[in-house]
């Protein structure tokens, strides 16, 4: 097992090469992000309480009522970014001219398999501007992808917030697994 930094592992038996990035944060942004859900879940329920228990009016009823659905959405969005900065990881399996990549929350998540002779331009990846890349990093949110290849005429990111130096060092990694750069 080798250790490319303090979040990216790799592992490599034979041909087979398997890399994980994991989600985890800081003890203290994830205590931050633990009393924002407290905090939204609890305004989510104050405002569902209102709406079953109290005299409203029908317009009063139709706004909550978007209002909750709204709520839920971001709750969902919120939870899912817990549970990956919790227990989440970046899997990539490279091995029998195949690359396999999955977000694994809890060894559960959709693999995507990539035929190592299809992909090109394995590259660092950066689409923004620098204030919303700044924005894609902040720790609340699941984006901020640092490498990009082409496979089939459509581009796929991966490396979930990492630095320039990780991101360099996982590029380094995934051509030395035998991934093309070309």
């Amino acid at each position: 097992m080798e250790k490319i930094s303090g979040r990216i592992t790799a592992d490599r038996k034979g041909k087979e090469t398997a890399i994980t990035i994991s989600g985890r944060v800081e003890d203290y942004k994830m205590t931050l992000l633990v009393t924002w859900l407290v905090g939204f879940g609890f305004c989510g329920a104050a405002v569902l309480y209102y709406l079953l228990f109290m005299p409203l009016a029908e317009k009063e009823k139709i706004i909550l009522i978007i209002f909750m659905a709204f709520w839920l959405y971001f709750f969902r969005k919120v939870l899912y970014v817990y549970r990956w900065r919790k227990w989440g990881q970046e899997l990539i399996l490279i091995s029998e001219g195949q690359m396999m990549i999955k977000m694994d929350i809890k060894g559960k998540g959709k693999e995507d398999v990539f035929e190592l002779e299809r992909i090109k331009n394995l590259r660092p990846y950066s689409d923004k501007s620098e204030f919303l890349n700044e924005m894609s990093r902040a720790f609340w949110s699941m984006s901020g992808e640092t490498i990009a290849f082409d496979c089939e005429g459509r581009t796929y990111l991966l490396g979930i917030q990492l630095t320039p130096e990780e991101a360099k060092s996982l590029l380094k990694s995934l051509r030395k697994a035998g991934v093309p750069a070309e």
